[in-house]
């Protein structure tokens, strides 16, 4: 395999295992991204201009595509070998494709191909299966094209990483089938890092947790269950997740931690109890009836002739 592409995260190039193209403008990563996903379809021009600068394909957007592609061509100072040996190759018909898989290797072909097997029942999934999933997951090191902002990445991006969701869950549905734990451990702990928001792995990692004796581990995360849900969504979970989470958490459990935030509400709770208010109540009665006192002395007292007495004596006003 003479070149290898890497998607997953900020896009990579690799010419004979040597790491190349580190240099290149964000665009030219757009463009290599963008011809990985066709997996060595041809692109017309036109399409590539509008996906990549959402404009026209004229004469300004030509010279743009023309250069980018020539400065491809020549990396690996390959560009007057044969074109087999090229990253990009350019058709007859104009239009522009990645080269074969036996000259380019990409991870997202790879990766795609896999997904297919998430289909597959968890009972009935054989090592080869489990294998491949393993490394395609394995393969999402981050998202994709992550430092590309372009409206065609951000959808693709996401359907990706649903994709890399699906296969983590069917690894940690597959493993607990096995009595893998500490394999359901690792890929529960991967899957709530990005979704933190599905029931269903939290009860996975809890009961796994529980299997392998990490009980204090457990508590946590059924706090963690707890409070995404019930605190961040405000919707309730399932009775007997709920059942499961009671059991683990509560006041007099040392391990749980209970969120900064909360702590500071139930000390200003404590601190307002009933003695609190009513002493508080009495002070602001007292308050008012002084300031009235104050009030009423200030209307009824007859303004003086002469300038020098315009207020009222100092002993009345404190009486």
């Amino acid at each position: 395999m003479i070149w290898k592409i890497n998607t997953f995260g900020s896009l990579r190039l690799f010419y004979q295992d040597q790491p190349l193209g580190v240099h290149l403008s964000r665009t030219s990563k757009a463009l290599i991204g963008l011809l990985a996903t066709h997996q060595g379809r041809g692109i017309p021009r036109d399409e590539i201009a509008q996906l990549l600068w959402l404009a026209d394909y004229d004469k300004a957007t030509q010279h743009r595509l023309s250069t980018i592609l020539w400065r491809l061509r020549h990396l690996g100072d390959i560009g007057g070998q044969a074109a087999a040996k090229q990253l990009v190759v350019i058709e007859p018909s104009g239009d522009i494709r990645i080269n074969d898989r036996n000259v380019v290797s990409v991870d997202l072909a790879e990766f795609e191909a896999a997904v297919v097997r998430c289909r597959i029942r968890r009972d009935e999934a054989s090592p080869e299966d489990v294998a491949v999933l393993t490394r395609s997951a394995d393969l999402y090191m981050a998202d994709f094209l992550r430092d590309v902002d372009l409206e065609w990445v951000s959808e693709k991006r996401q359907y990706l990483r649903q994709c890399h969701l699906d296969i983590l869950q069917f690894l940690i549905e597959c493993h607990s089938h096995h009595c893998k734990y500490d394999d359901v451990i690792n890929y529960a702990d991967r899957f709530l890092r990005i979704d933190p928001y599905l029931e269903t792995v939290h009860v996975f990692m809890i009961k796994a947790c529980l299997a392998t004796g990490r009980r204090s581990m457990a508590a946590a995360h059924a706090e963690a269950c707890r409070y995404a849900f019930m605190e961040e969504l405000g919707v309730a979970v399932e009775p007997d997740t709920q059942l499961l989470i009671s059991s683990l958490t509560s006041a007099t459990n040392p391990h749980v931690r209970i969120p900064a935030k909360r702590q500071v509400e139930r000390r200003a709770r404590a601190r307002v109890d009933g003695s609190s208010l009513v002493q508080l109540r009495e002070a602001c009665s007292l308050v008012v009836d002084v300031c009235s006192s104050l009030l009423l002395e200030a209307k009824d007292a007859k303004p003086s002739p002469t300038p020098h007495q315009s207020f009222p004596p100092r002993k009345s006003a404190e009486q």
